[in-house]
């Protein structure tokens, strides 16, 4: 009687071909999967965006005006929104009178009043957020309150699509040093024409819907609604900035990051401003084209140009935040005259679809 084998398990070619099917599955998936996973996370940035809006309109409604976009002591936006994003305690940490004899609007600075972004090298090694005692500049437990809160990561002030580390070892243009700072992704709008936020002299009577403030100089002040005249659902006021920052960096390194030109936007206070410097860290501007690529050196207008502008790791275009509390995303192939138009706030033009 003839015995008959009965074959178990696949031959070798069955087994590629269940092998090369499965990788075509996958192949198909994975797109799938990075486009739920980018809706999703431009989803979050809209609603971060909403949030913030709503805390601008709170702020307006409590003070009947809205916050400056920089302070001359380095105090920027986000840090007067704190209470409103259920950051209460961090606020209280916080100094944000101006300094001595400067003005921001009604309130006049005293002496000892200021506080610093940022302290003398080598920094706080472990600055704390509930540092006892006052007294201002340089390493004062007020610096250090100051420091910890910019080490304070605050969700609300990051796209998750951004590609940004959670801290970085930060001087300023004067060397001073924040060493866990938090890059954040979202600037307020300067201008709708400019097309450079380097020193002071950029940010005298901005066209935006932010002012730098402090001093008579700067022609700035708290803005009000009735002074966004084109209309708040016509205006922006924080848009998102797209760039790259390493984790750490060498000494070799510090120079150029630090008191060179860079592309970087910050949380709740910049010495840099302090020092009348970079002030791109808290503004932009739509007198730029969106998503410029970055270029390579660290001198020129096309630098200038990219530092100021807004953009996104969102496909096409970013997310921005208008007057109203509208979040809305702008395609990059915007008309360069709509998006200029879009950055000021008493243009008087006139904006038809986009």
């Amino acid at each position: 009687m003839t015995t008959v084998r009965i074959r178990k398990g696949f031959t070798l070619i069955e087994l590629l071909v269940v092998i090369a099917i499965i990788a075509i599955l996958i192949g198909l998936l994975l797109p799938a999967v990075q486009k739920i996973r980018e809706a999703a996370n431009r989803m979050k940035c809209t609603n971060n965006l909403k949030q913030i809006g709503l805390a601008f309109q709170n702020i307006h409604t409590t003070e009947n005006r809205f916050p400056p976009g920089s302070l001359d002591n380095g105090t920027m936006w986000s840090a007067w929104l704190a209470p409103y994003l259920e950051q209460d305690a961090l606020y209280k940490a916080l100094v944000l009178t101006p300094e001595n004899g400067h003005t921001d609007d009604d309130v006049t600075g005293t002496s000892g009043a200021n506080a610093d972004w940022a302290s003398p090298p080598p920094g706080f090694a472990n600055a704390r957020i509930d540092a006892p005692g006052s007294g201002g500049g340089a390493s004062g437990p007020d610096t250090e309150r100051c420091v910890a809160a910019c080490e304070t990561l605050v969700p609300m002030f990051r796209c998750p699509s951004a590609a940004l580390p959670e801290h970085v070892n930060s001087p300023s243009y004067e060397a001073w040093i924040v060493i866990k700072r938090v890059p954040a992704s979202y600037a307020v709008c300067g201008s709708g024409v400019k097309t450079q936020f380097y020193n002071a002299s950029d940010v005298t009577s901005l066209d935006g819907s932010f002012q730098h403030t402090g001093s008579a100089s700067y022609n700035g002040n708290r803005l009000k609604i009735p002074q966004i005249t084109d209309g708040l659902s016509n205006t922006i006021f924080v848009g998102e900035e797209n760039y790259t920052l390493k984790s750490s960096y060498a000494s070799t390194e510090l120079d150029v990051q630090g008191n060179a030109r860079r592309k970087a936007v910050w949380q709740f206070g910049s010495d840099s401003i302090d020092c009348q410097m970079g002030f791109n860290e808290a503004f932009g501007s739509t007198g730029v084209a969106m998503n410029l690529p970055p270029v390579a050196g660290f001198t020129g207008a096309a630098l200038e140009a990219y530092i100021v502008s807004y953009g996104s790791r969102h496909t096409g275009g970013a997310n921005f935040l208008m007057g109203d509390g509208s979040a809305r995303f702008i395609r990059q192939t915007i008309t360069p005259s709509v998006y200029s138009a879009l950055g000021t706030r008493a243009g008087g033009e006139t904006i038809g679809d986009y």
